[in-house]
C-alpha cells in the first residue's frame, strides 16, 4: 500500500510553458516583480540600483533614446503574480550589439528551462532593434557569465563563442 501524498506545491503543479512578457512601463506591479527578483538574485555590489533599472525602462518607455534600448522581459505563469525569471538587457545601436545585463530564474522554478525560454526572446527583441536601425541582423550577443557556467560551455562549442575575462 502506497501512503497518501500531499499535493505539490502550487509551483510543482505548473506543467504548461511559461508567457514570456515584454515589460515596457516601469510602473506596472509585474516591472516591480521582476525588478524585486533582480534584487533577490543578485548582491548590490554585482548590480545597478534599481532606481536605475527603473529609469531605463522609464527612458524606453518615453522613446528618450534612439540608439540605445533597454529591453526587461519576463516568463510568467498563468495565475501567478511574480515572474519565474526575468531578463533585462541594452540594445547598442552604434555597434550593433545586443549586451545580457541580467538573468534570474525563481529558485522554485530552476531546472525548468526558463532561461532557454527568456534568452531566444531578449535575443528577438536586439534583432528587431538591429532591423529598425538599417542593419540586416544583430553583429553581436555579449554578457557576463561564469566562466564555468555550461551555457558558456555549450556556446564556445557549438556556436564560436568568444569568452572574455571583463572584471
Amino acid at each position: 500500500m502506497v501512503a497518501p501524498t500531499s499535493p505539490a506545491p502550487r509551483a510543482e503543479r505548473v506543467s504548461a510553458e511559461p508567457r514570456i512578457v515584454a515589460i515596457t512601463d516601469e510602473r506596472e506591479p509585474l516591472a516591480d516583480a521582476g525588478l524585486a527578483l533582480i534584487e533577490e538574485m543578485f548582491a548590490p555590489q554585482d548590480r545597478q540600483a534599481l532606481s536605475e533599472l527603473r529609469s531605463e525602462l522609464a527612458e524606453r518607455r518615453l522613446g528618450l533614446f534612439a540608439n540605445y534600448n533597454f529591453h526587461m522581459l519576463a516568463a510568467v505563469y498563468d495565475g501567478d503574480d511574480d515572474p519565474a525569471g526575468v531578463i533585462t538587457g541594452v540594445y547598442l545601436g552604434g555597434v550593433n550589439a545586443g549586451f545580457v545585463t541580467y538573468l534570474a530564474v525563481r529558485r522554485r522554478y530552476r531546472g525548468r528551462r526558463i532561461a532557454r525560454l527568456l534568452r531566444p526572446g531578449l535575443i528577438d527583441a536586439f534583432r528587431s532593434d538591429a532591423r529598425a536601425a538599417g542593419h540586416p541582423d544583430l553583429a553581436w550577443i555579449l554578457g557576463e557569465v561564469r566562466a564555468r557556467s555550461p551555457w558558456l560551455r555549450r556556446l564556445v562549442r557549438t556556436r564560436g563563442a568568444i569568452p572574455f575575462d571583463i572584471d
